[in-house]
């Protein structure tokens, strides 16, 4: 489940299982695989996986 106040790049590649919370930035070149569970407030970027 992505919050709907999360802001997801249109690249980053997001496993279904992932769960995203509130206000956090995912940006392009992301990538998260299953069952990452990711607070609230988090900003991942740049070539990350």
């Amino acid at each position: 489940m992505i919050d709907k106040n999360s802001i997801i790049h249109n690249k980053a590649k997001i496993s279904e299982s992932v769960e995203i919370g509130p206000y956090c930035v995912i940006g392009p070149d992301v990538e998260i695989k299953e069952n990452v569970i990711i607070h609230s407030h988090v900003n991942i970027s740049g070539n990350t996986s």
